[in-house]
């Protein structure tokens, strides 16, 4: 694009917009002709000369270069705390108590569905020894003089019933 092409298609534009839309001009062609572009001091940004806002400081005494020299409570700015209305923290409160009481009902759920299956194996376990024992071939031993004359061994294969 020309910059007679830039100037006819900007006949619309504010004056500020048409330079603009003539600067890309510009710096597009120059791109295509393999140009390289010029630097303009408003293209350079924040300089980092000794020009700066701030005043060169030489090295501390103390050897503390890090440390930023102190400035005066009056100087310095104040940032406001942060604070919460009453209004807000008591429903901050109602919230929280609400969440507990939803953490407390689940816990609750899991315990009782724990104990419930701890109750089931106990029960199953306790069919399974009653029906092992109603299986079983056993003898009934009608004299208790027998007993008397048993070994340990023998007695403590023996079940009461």
């Amino acid at each position: 694009m020309t910059l007679k092409n830039a100037a006819e298609a900007t006949k619309d534009l504010t004056a500020s917009e048409a330079i603009t839309k003539a600067e890309t001009a510009k710096e597009s062609s120059a791109i295509l002709h393999g140009q390289k572009r010029k630097r303009n001091d408003t293209d350079a940004g924040p300089s980092t000369g000794a020009a700066s806002d701030s005043q060169v400081r030489g090295k501390p005494a103390s050897g503390r270069t890090w440390k930023e020299p102190a400035q005066r409570s009056s100087t310095r700015v104040s940032v406001k705390q942060l604070h919460t209305t009453w209004g807000q923290k008591m429903q901050a409160k109602i919230t929280r108590k609400t969440i507990q009481a939803k953490q407390n009902a689940l816990l609750d759920e899991k315990k009782k569905a724990k104990q419930a299956e701890r109750q089931r194996i106990a029960d199953r376990q306790k069919q399974r020894e009653e029906n092992e024992r109603k299986s079983s071939v056993y003898q009934k031993i009608t004299k208790t003089s027998k007993i008397k004359k048993m070994s340990k061994k023998q007695l403590k294969s023996i079940i009461k019933m």
